[in-house]
Parts: C-alpha cells; sequence; structure tokens
C-alpha cells in the first residue's frame, strides 16, 4: 500500500512544481515517556518566589547534508522560549511570579527550577540519489524544480529533567521524560526541512515540559518538603541552623538571619530545657559545622585569587561573597556554642 502511494506521488510530481503533498515537514508521531500524570484537586500554592535555568548540551547540529544551514542561530531563540514555557507552567505552583536572573535580597528563600535537556537523537534529512533522479526528470517536462523527500523517517528524541528546590539546598525533587516525534520530510528546500525539525523541537519540549510541571503538581510530597525548607517558623532547636557547607550566599545569609532571630528568642530556653546528651551531641555538632564552614571560607578565598589570576572577575566576586556569608555564620554560632557549654558546664558542678 506505501509502495502504491508513493509511485502514484511520483507521477504527480511530474505536473506539479509543488510535488507531492506540499512543501513541509510534518511531525506524525510524537510520544513523552512516562506519560503526565494529572493533578488531583486545587493545588495550594508554594509560598516562594521561583528562578528558572534552563540548560542544554545541543552541541551537534541537525545534519542535513546541506552546509548552508546551521543550528547555532536557532539556539538562542530556542533556550529563550524554553524558559519561557517553564515559567508560564510553573506560575499557580509558586505564590510569586516567576522571574528570570537571580533573585533580589527581599526573597529570602526562593525556590529553583533547573530544566536539563540532553539530545538524544541527531536527525538527518537526506534522498541519496533521489534528488539527481528526480531533478532530472523535472528538467526533463521544463521545471526547474528539486523536492527533498526523505528515504526514512527521522526520528527527534530528547531527554528532558526537572529538579526543583530551594537555591542553597540539595534538590527535593526530580522528574525525567524521554519525548520522541517522527519526522516525515516532503520540502523543496533543505534550509526549509531543517528549520522545521527546528519547530518540531520545539513542539515536543512544549509537551515535555506540561508532562514534567503535571508530574511535579500532582507530587504533594516533595511540595511539603518545599514548604517544610522555605517556613519562616523559627525551630526548637540549633539543628536546621547546622548546615556544613554553603552552595549559595544568599541563602547563607537567610540562615544566618533566622539563626541571629533564634539566639534572640529562643536560646536561653533551649539550653535550660535540653536534656544532658541533646546537650553534649549540640555541642559536638556546633563544633564541627563552625570547623567546616571556616574551612571552606578559606578554600573559597584561595578560589577567588586564582579567579582574579586568569581574569574571571565575576567568579572571583561570587566566591568572596559565599566566603563572607560562612564567616558570618561562624560568628554567629559562637553564643549559641558558648551557651551550651556554660550550661553543661553549670550542670557538671
Amino acid at each position: 500500500m506505501r509502495r502504491g502511494v508513493r509511485a502514484t506521488a511520483w507521477l504527480l510530481a511530474l505536473v506539479t512544481p509543488l510535488g507531492p503533498g506540499g512543501c513541509a515537514t510534518e511531525l506524525v508521531r510524537v510520544s513523552v515517556e512516562p506519560a503526565a500524570l494529572e493533578a488531583a484537586g486545587e493545588l495550594a500554592r508554594l509560598e516562594g518566589d521561583v528562578t528558572c535555568q534552563v540548560e542544554d548540551d545541543f552541541k551537534d547540529e541537525f545534519d542535513s547534508g546541506h552546509p548552508g544551514f546551521t543550528y547555532a542561530p536557532f539556539r538562542a531563540a530556542f533556550d529563550a522560549q524554553t524558559l519561557s514555557r517553564l515559567k508560564a507552567a510553573l506560575r499557580g505552583v509558586f505564590a510569586v511570579a516567576s522571574s528570570p536572573g537571580d533573585p533580589s535580597d527581599a526573597a529570602d528563600a526562593p525556590c529553583e527550577a533547573r530544566l536539563r535537556l540532553t539530545s538524544v537523537s541527531h536527525p538527518t534529512i537526506t534522498t541519496g540519489a533521489r534528488v539527481a533522479v528526480f531533478a532530472s526528470a523535472c528538467l526533463l517536462v521544463g521545471i526547474p524544480f528539486c523536492f527533498i523527500w526523505t528515504d526514512r523517517e527521522p526520528d527527534l528524541a530528547d531527554r528532558y529533567r526537572l529538579e526543583v528546590g530551594v537555591r542553597g539546598e540539595a534538590v527535593t525533587a526530580v522528574y525525567e521524560v524521554l519525548a520522541r516525534g517522527t519526522v516525515r520530510a516532503q520540502t523543496p528546500g533543505p534550509d526549509d526541512a531543517m528549520q522545521d525539525l527546528v519547530a518540531h523541537r520545539a513542539a515536543l519540549r512544549d509537551e515535555a515540559v506540561r508532562a514534567l510541571v503535571s508530574r511535579f503538581r500532582a507530587d504533594t510530597a516533595a511540595q511539603a518538603r518545599l514548604r517544610a525548607q522555605l517556613t519562616r517558623d523559627l525551630p526548637t532547636d540549633p539543628g536546621p541552623f547546622l548546615v556544613a557547607e554553603e552552595r549559595h550566599p544568599q541563602r547563607a545569609r537567610w540562615r544566618t538571619r533566622r539563626l541571629i532571630s533564634w539566639t534572640n528568642s529562643a536560646l536561653t530556653g533551649w539550653a535550660a530545657e535540653a536534656r544532658t546528651a541533646e546537650l553534649r551531641e549540640a555541642l559536638t555538632r556546633l563544633q564541627t559545622c563552625s570547623v567546616d564552614l571556616s574551612h571552606q571560607a578559606q578554600l573559597l578565598v584561595d578560589q577567588a585569587e586564582a579567579c582574579v589570576a586568569r581574569g574571571a572577575e565575576a567568579e572571583a566576586r561570587a566566591a568572596r561573597e559565599l566566603a563572607l556569608a560562612c564567616r558570618e555564620r561562624v560568628e554567629a554560632l559562637r553564643p549559641v556554642l558558648e551557651a551550651a557549654r556554660e550550661e553543661l558546664e553549670a550542670r557538671a558542678r
């Protein structure tokens, strides 16, 4: 049946310059694995801003066999559109509208959504000897026209990974899907065919982003973990502040400010009411955390000096900022450490 259809198309191509079926590429099959999950009921929005990032590894261009086409001009636009789609999909999940770039100091604990795109296939549009044969046939009837029709149907396949969490913390939730599309190319020009492939990849991306965000919206456990990290309520003990390694200066300063508030409002009561074994454990953790943060601060200072030496001023500034945040935490931990030590000494007398 398929051979008969193509034979008919060849006959039609001899009497029309448009060739069989028009002049475009068509995305004939699309699948997203695993399929999207539908969220049950209304989703309570998270109280946090979200910063979205998109990373892709599309280093290889689509291969058309024609040096005139390059993928590079389309990549920046594709990444910008992907970021826009992700931000739009996550609105309604977070209480504050998502915004690009680093959040301001007013946003104490912003969430971060990172979308990683990995190209699995590198589709090729070729016709082998058919181009020359068909061009000759067209010239015989006075139609100087070359029609591109693939000998096979190439596949688009991209892997999408969505990571959601609080900046400066370990990733809270990770979701992955594999988006596949089969392309049938019918076009009078190879560059048009390749541009259509870019558009088809965008269609796959939209399906993948919808599926990923749907899975996040249905994951109530992940949302609960995020709310716990974003809560502004002060804890009953200093445990949440004993983070031995900071990754983001803004998150580090936010934790230090909360530690200062906890010290002024709850330190005395905690030291008096905690059991002796709990105080000893807390003292050990306090000392270890202070040493680790001091060590990280020194390594960051060395890193900043190395960045300056090679002219990377922005990286040096970021390293110095994080080093300063680590040292501020060490200073903020001193009153807690002294209170725990004094309480233990008083109980030993």
